[in-house]
């Protein structure tokens, strides 16, 4: 049952990202800066269509490929129900917090490129707040694994 619920958010999860996505792509500027000097002034640039569209396939590949593995899973696991919903469970969490990781990263991208001055320092450790609840959902699978032989 929670496998589900959290399989529903993972889907969900999926709307506000793409959402995001097309935000950044309208309203950053014909080249995005990627990299800045010492100075702080931008020095590698992509042009915007192909950041949308390599961020676009990157944001597919890396659902799809969690999406088809979820399913597969679901469908040929042999192993205890116990474990089966807690690996469904974690799969999903992870997704949630990829797709979560991927909305602050545009969004910091957006700032990033704006014509705007923004402090950007808090936003900065919120980036990697996210990137640590990630870690430490990922390190969570040793406690999931151990169930398997149960």
């Amino acid at each position: 049952m929670i496998s589900r619920i959290f399989s529903a958010v993972r889907f969900l999860s999926i709307l506000p990202l793409f959402i995001v996505l097309l935000f950044v792509y309208a309203n950053i500027s014909e080249s995005v800066g990627l990299s800045i000097d010492e100075a702080g002034n931008p020095v590698n640039f992509i042009s915007k269509n192909a950041f949308f569209y390599l961020s676009l396939t990157i944001l597919v590949i890396i659902n799809a490929s969690i999406h088809m593995l979820v399913n597969l899973y679901r469908k040929t696991s042999s192993d205890t129900p116990k474990y089966r919903e807690a690996l469904l469970i974690w799969l999903n969490g992870l997704m949630i917090l990829l797709n979560l990781f991927f909305i602050t990263s545009l969004v910091f991208i957006n700032a990033y490129n704006s014509l705007e001055i923004l402090n950007l320092d808090y936003y900065g450790m919120v980036v990697f707040i996210i990137l640590i609840v990630t870690t430490l959902w990922i390190a969570g699978v040793v406690p999931v694994l151990r169930l398997r032989g149960k």
